[in-house]
């Protein structure tokens, strides 16, 4: 193929996306953003800035609460099969996606129901745009196109089999209270996430939304024919349906310490079962059973089990961020205008009276009476296109353990004396609670309101019945506890597997393997706690007795600010490896050691002399005492840890991803 025919195709194609997406783009496509193989079936865009006006009006068409800020997109690519082109997928990959976007008020009181897809042409449409023809001068009206719908349902197949990529989507969402000068803001990084109509399953996140047809009566008057009927002759709408494989949640506050917030917990006693989602969320809307109003709710809500690592700032500062957002965003149902009564009461009460008047007084009252009904339903749903969403049932289907580290820094006075104190001391180290299963079907009105109902439920049964698993974590009482498991575990396993299948020897090792892990796990933890300890305290002997600012380790050879605070480092993973750590941290303790009391003679020496020499190397023997305690202790503490992590692999895991280490996890 020649330059200047791939050159014509560019072309055309650079002008078939300005004519229908050019609204929509900050700038025009130039020829250097697009790279086209119409033979494979391939196309790509590259650095494409949004015009986020064009995208704000789009928006405020649907009644979304968000307006965009701004909007960048890498590249965006297009593989078109042709060979299987009305059986295989046509895909669309949009990489390195970057949305800024901000709450704001809600202006009018429901949602579009049509979606996005409104706003493009149809299936017929473009393919009445595709074979149009200039009219010929004729008397007699043109004839219809025989293929013109067979072209549209081409058109339509090809259509609903577009699935849609986003790889490494990055969407910031910011807030700035009216009355302050700073606001907050929440960054959401997605991996991937795949979008397609005939994919329930997507490697991130998923939705699914599909909409039922209105009922319509017989040809001779049977009853509705129509295919959207649940149970009990109820009419079906529509359903969505929000899936998320994995989702987490990292912590990158400068002052914290910890790696992810929020992420699924596994372990080799709870392993993660194969295709399934970490969180799944159903909504079926229902016409409903008088057929005034608007659409109603039926929501059910599956997650898998949590683990929480929480730093005393991360969580003021999600606080601060969602009860200033919360405000913004209330979403609304549009209501079938169908259903509002537009007659003027003013003027139908007239006639109602005037109707009445030459009747008695009985018919009259009956007619007084039901005009009142008539008033106060016509009022109830004219008032109902503004109500929020109606739930008639929510589920929570699944009990979710959650594990909970909490890490307090400071006392705020400000939550109270109290509650100050007990925030700011707290210390949690995998405490246990619960969500239990909730069914809610007596009606609840509004997302507000559903969420009020599980919290309340949810805190009502961890204070009656989970305080001991809350308490369990507090302190070093976790290893405490494991203790007393294992003790239990010694004689309660062999009884109970010889209830089960007279298998007393089989119970005997269980309850012995049991007993052995638990109590050198929680032991080996608790000496690991105080090494710590005494290697804290060591550290910070040596910085006052340190004739110069202390400068640590990591801030000489892996060069961190003197104010920031060094990430932990890695954990051993075996005993071996612990051995191995323990060995170069007592080497590089003594080399260290010795090169600083040369150095502070070298330097001594330059400047006074040999008296300056000697009067440096003595000023530094009161650390130099203390530093082998802080050597001995690092040593020790990774000579445990390597041995708890063969015993227990989890531990190690667990630290993995909630530390941040030295090799760094962004």
């Amino acid at each position: 193929m020649t330059r200047d025919a791939r050159s014509i195709k560019k072309r055309a194609c650079r002008y078939l996306l300005q004519h229908y997406l050019g609204h929509f783009l900050q700038e025009r496509l130039s020829l250097d953003q697009l790279g086209l193989d119409l033979y494979n079936g391939s196309g790509v865009i590259r650095e494409i800035h949004l015009d986020v006006c064009a995208v704000n009006e789009l928006l405020e068409t649907l009644g979304a609460p968000l307006e965009i800020v701004d909007g960048f997109v890498s590249t965006i690519t297009v593989t078109i099969p042709w060979q299987a082109l009305l059986t295989d997928h046509c895909t669309l990959e949009v990489s390195g996606l970057q949305i800024t976007c901000r709450p704001k008020y809600r202006t009018s009181g429901g949602w579009d129901s049509q979606g996005w897809s409104s706003s493009m042409a149809s299936s017929m449409q473009l393919a009445q745009e595709c074979l149009k023809d200039p009219p010929e001068a004729s008397e007699e009206p043109p004839a219809q196109l025989e293929g013109l719908e067979m072209f549209a349902q081409t058109i339509e197949t090809v259509l609903r089999r577009i699935k849609v990529t986003f790889i490494d989507t990055i969407v910031r969402i910011e807030h700035q209270p009216l009355d302050l000068e700073t606001g907050v803001a929440l960054e959401v990084h997605i991996k991937r996430s795949t979008h397609s109509p005939f994919c329930h399953f997507a490697i991130q996140v998923s939705f699914q939304h599909e909409s039922y047809p209105v009922a319509v009566a017989g040809p001779y008057g049977e009853g509705p024919v129509a295919a959207g009927f649940g149970p009990g002759c109820e009419q079906l709408l529509s359903r969505q349906v929000f899936i998320v494989q994995e989702l987490e949640v990292r912590d990158r506050l400068a002052s914290s310490q910890l790696n992810k917030f929020l992420y699924l917990y596994t372990s080799e006693s709870m392993p993660r079962r194969a295709h399934s989602n970490m969180l799944t969320v159903k909504a079926l809307q229902v016409c409903p059973e008088s057929g005034l109003g608007g659409p109603e709710c039926c929501l059910r809500v599956s997650l898998l089990p949590l683990r929480l690592n929480i730093d005393q700032d991360a969580l003021f500062f999600l606080k601060d961020y969602f009860s200033n957002l919360a405000s913004f965003v209330n979403p609304y149902l549009p209501v079938d205008p169908a259903t509002e009564v537009k007659a003027d009461p003013s003027q139908k009460a007239s006639e109602e009276a005037e109707s009445a008047a030459g009747l008695g007084p009985d018919l009259a009252a009956s007619v007084e009476t039901t005009y009142s009904e008539q008033s106060s339903s016509s009022a109830g749903s004219t008032s109902s296109a503004d109500q929020p969403i109606y739930f008639r049932e929510f589920r929570f289907t699944s009990e979710v353990p959650i594990w909970l580290d909490y890490q307090g820094k400071h006392v705020v006075i400000e939550q109270g004396t109290f509650a100050g104190i007990l925030i700011g001391l707290a210390q949690l180290n995998c405490s246990e609670l619960k969500l239990k299963r909730l069914c809610c079907r007596h009606g609840l009105l509004g997302v507000d309101k559903v969420i009020q109902y599980a919290v309340t439920e949810w805190l009502t049964d961890i204070r009656k019945n989970q305080l001991p698993g809350i308490l369990g974590g507090v302190g070093p009482m976790h290893s405490v506890v494991q203790l007393f498991h294992g003790v239990r575990d010694l004689f309660w396993l062999p009884i109970e597997q010889y209830r089960k299948d007279g298998r007393i020897i089989r119970g005997l090792q269980r309850g012995a393997a049991s007993f052995g892990t638990s109590t050198a796990s929680a032991a080996l933890e608790l000496s690991n706690r105080l090494v710590q300890a005494i290697q804290a305290t060591a550290e910070t002997v040596y910085d006052i007795l340190s004739p110069t600012p202390p400068l640590n380790r990591f801030a000489i050879t892996e060069g961190w600010a003197p104010s920031s605070r060094p990430r932990r480092a890695a954990q051993p993973a075996d005993l071996r490896e612990g051995v191995a750590k323990a060995y170069d941290t007592v080497r590089e303790g003594v080399i260290d050691t010795a090169q600083t009391l040369c150095d502070v003679a070298s330097r001594g020496h330059e400047q006074k002399g040999l008296p300056g020499a000697v009067g440096g190397v003595l000023r530094q023997i009161p650390p130099t005492v203390v530093r082998p305690l802080i050597v001995a202790s690092e040593a020790t503490s990774n000579l445990l840890g390597g041995m708890r992590n063969q015993i227990k692999p989890d531990a190690r895991k667990e630290d993995f991803l909630k530390w941040r280490t030295e090799g760094g996890q962004d």
